[in-house]
């Protein structure tokens, strides 16, 4: 009887496939942001944002809108707490965490004229031909890469 258990394990094993999980590089995950007017932000900026793609947004990479992109994504530490904080009434939300949508906008090849190297589209292709399903064996650990990997 244990025998044939342990045969079913091992076959179970070979059929299932390992899961892969991804983690996006520096600046290869989507940055949501959320603020109201009541937040001090730069005249240049919008008077608020309610859950809309932050990084990387072609809108902001103009100027002077780029100022307020630098201006938004800045983080400072706080001494007392010891933790990295967003500024004063700034939040930031990843989407779909475990899924591929949290990195495709800066995984895809571009959009229109505005064009990104392929960070992680071919490697996304190539599991998804090789019978890999997305949020099922294949992971996308998406992070704010503003914090550094000790405060998160």
């Amino acid at each position: 009887m244990h025998f044939l258990f342990i045969f079913l394990i091992l076959v179970q094993s070979t059929i299932k496939k390992s899961p892969i999980v991804l983690t996006p590089s520096l600046y290869c995950t989507n940055l949501y942001i959320n603020y109201s007017k009541d937040t001090d932000v730069p005249k240049y900026c919008r008077k608020s944002m309610n859950d809309e793609l932050l990084w990387f947004s072609p809108k902001l990479i103009v100027p002077p809108w780029i100022n307020c992109l630098h201006h938004l994504l800045q983080v400072a530490y706080d001494p007392k707490t010891q933790k990295i904080q967003n500024l004063p009434g700034v939040n930031y939300k990843i989407h779909d965490f475990g899924g591929t949508s949290s990195i495709e906008y800066v995984a895809k090849s571009g959009r229109g004229n505005f064009k990104f190297y392929d960070c992680f589209k071919s490697m996304i292709d190539y599991y998804e031909r090789h019978n890999y399903t997305v949020k099922e064996n294949f992971f996308a650990t998406p992070y704010d890469w503003r914090i550094g990997p000790h405060f998160l």
